[in-house]
C-alpha cells in the first residue's frame, strides 16, 4: 500500500487520533453563517459554520483581484460559551 493511500485510510479511520497524524490550520476570515449545534449523543455535540477567507492579488495589468474561498468548519464538543461568540459577519 502506498504511503499516500495509507495516510488517507488512517485519516478517515475511527481510531483515536495520535499527535503524529493531527494537522493544525489557522484560518482568519469572516463567519458566513451562525453556528449550527447538533446533539449527537448525551455527551457529544457537533458544531458547523461557514468561514470566508479572502486573498488580494494583482493581475498582469495591475488590477487588484480579490479571491474568496469558503470553508465549512466542523468542531466536536465545542463549549457553548465559545459557540455563542461565533456570529455571522
Amino acid at each position: 500500500m502506498s504511503l499516500l493511500r495509507r495516510s488517507l485510510s488512517r485519516a478517515f479511520s475511527t481510531s483515536v487520533a495520535t499527535r503524529s497524524n493531527v494537522n493544525k490550520a489557522i484560518l482568519v476570515g469572516n463567519v458566513g453563517s451562525d453556528c449550527e449545534v447538533k446533539q449527537i449523543s448525551e455527551e457529544k455535540t457537533v458544531t458547523t459554520y461557514s468561514l470566508a477567507t479572502s486573498e488580494m492579488r494583482k493581475d498582469k495589468e495591475g488590477n487588484t483581484i480579490k479571491q474568496t474561498q469558503w470553508h465549512r468548519i466542523v468542531g466536536w464538543n465545542i463549549r457553548p460559551h465559545t459557540t455563542d461568540k461565533i456570529k455571522k459577519g
